[in-house]
């Protein structure tokens, strides 16, 4: 089993060592001494489905907040509550132009939202190198996210062999993702 920055793995073989090797010191045992899962272990199963939680109706009424209407021309489109701005401060903030980095409120920094999808965008050009960031959204570092979407969390990090790369950042996972 490993955890990367976007979750943690198992390989099969893994999955079979959970049925093989049911009790954690036989699982620690069968690693330390390099034993190896029977070969006609199966996988197993996978485990069905959660039913969500049923949330009991609060006794106050909470104020409604309006979503966001869809845009002119592209009707059944609704984006939700969208913050008013989403910039990725980070370490490379003085390579698009700011004068220091991890600066949230320089125009090289700011996502543009893509009003069809609701993903916030970023493309910039990086030099190779490692980096790390966060998504600030509203300006403010109260509402910064890191890896996984946390409030607060640990910075998204990743190397970078230079050229072109594109952030995308989805409100309602709070967490940023990249492409080429």
């Amino acid at each position: 089993m490993t955890k990367g920055r976007s979750g943690w793995e198992i390989t099969d073989d893994g999955l079979k060592a959970t049925v093989a090797f049911v009790h954690v010191a036989s699982l620690t045992a069968a690693l330390a001494n390099a034993t190896p899962v029977p070969a006609d272990t199966p996988l197993p199963a996978k485990p069905a489905a959660r039913k969500p939680a049923v949330k009991k109706p609060s006794t106050k009424a909470a104020p409604r907040k309006p979503a966001s209407k869809a845009p002119e021309g592209e009707p059944g489109v609704v984006l939700g509550d969208q913050p008013q701005s989403v910039a990725l401060a980070g370490d490379f903030g003085t390579v698009l132009g700011a004068l220091e980095n991890w600066d949230p409120g320089h125009a090289g920094v700011q996502m543009v939202l893509d009003a069809h999808s609701g993903i916030w965008k970023l493309s910039a050009e990086l030099p190779a190198g490692n980096y790390s960031y966060k998504a600030v959204a509203n300006g403010s570092w109260d509402q910064n996210y890191g890896a996984f979407g946390f409030l607060d969390g640990a910075n998204h990090e990743f190397t970078h062999d230079g050229g072109h790369v594109t952030f995308h950042y989805n409100h309602a996972t709070k967490d940023v993702l990249r492409g080429a």
